[in-house]
C-alpha cells in the first residue's frame, strides 16, 4: 500500500451539480464507497504529492473552493480543478490559483457543450492563457473529432471505464 505523500488526493469540494450526467461517476456505489469525510483540520495535515479538486462541480460552492484552496495552496504541490466550467465564466480569476484546469467537456451539439458555446470555452482558454495556467479538455472518446487539438490546449478522451483507473495511486475525500 503506497504512503500518502506518493499518492494523489482527489478532493470533492461538494456532490452538488449544474449538470444531471447519466454517465457520472459519482453515482456509481463503488465511487461513492470510496469517499472519505475530511474536515479543514483534516485537511491541514494532509500530505499528498498533489490535490485534484473536483466535485460534483466545485465552483457551485465557490467560498468553500477558496477556503480550500486557502489551506492547499501552502503545500507547494501541484493543485488541479476539474470542472465543467460554468462557474469559471463568473469567477475567472480563481483560475490562477490552479497548477491546470481540467475542463469536461460535455457535448450537446456541435456548437454546445451541454449550454457552454464555444465563445464561453474561448473565454475560459483565453482566461488560462493569461494566467499561464495548463488546460486540458476531457472529452469522452465518441465525440473526440468534436474538438479540435491546438497550439494551447491538450484534448484527453475518457470513457466510463475508467473512472477507476487510479484506485491505488489516490485517496478520495470530501471537505
Amino acid at each position: 500500500m503506497k504512503k500518502e505523500s506518493e499518492k494523489s488526493c482527489r478532493l470533492l469540494i461538494t456532490t452538488r451539480c449544474n449538470l444531471r450526467c447519466s454517465y457520472c461517476c459519482n453515482n456509481m456505489p463503488a465511487v461513492k464507497n470510496r469517499i472519505k469525510v475530511c474536515t479543514f483540520e483534516d485537511l491541514r495535515t494532509m500530505k499528498y504529492k498533489s490535490f485534484c479538486v473536483t466535485g460534483g462541480e466545485p465552483t457551485l460552492e465557490i467560498n468553500k473552493l477558496n477556503q480550500v484552496m486557502n489551506i492547499i495552496e501552502k503545500k507547494n504541490v501541484p493543485i488541479y480543478l476539474y470542472t465543467n466550467g460554468y462557474g469559471l465564466l463568473e469567477n475567472m480569476n480563481i483560475i490562477k490559483r490552479f497548477s491546470a484546469i481540467n475542463l469536461g467537456v460535455h457535448l450537446a451539439d456541435d456548437m454546445t457543450f451541454s449550454g457552454m458555446t464555444r465563445f464561453e470555452l474561448n473565454r475560459i482558454k483565453q482566461a488560462c492563457i493569461d494566467f499561464n495556467v495548463p488546460l486540458v479538455l476531457f472529452i469522452d472518446e465518441r465525440h473526440a473529432d468534436a474538438i479540435h487539438q491546438d497550439d494551447f490546449w491538450k484534448i484527453k478522451t475518457w470513457r466510463m471505464n475508467k473512472c477507476f483507473t487510479n484506485v491505488k495511486t489516490e485517496d478520495w475525500f470530501i471537505c
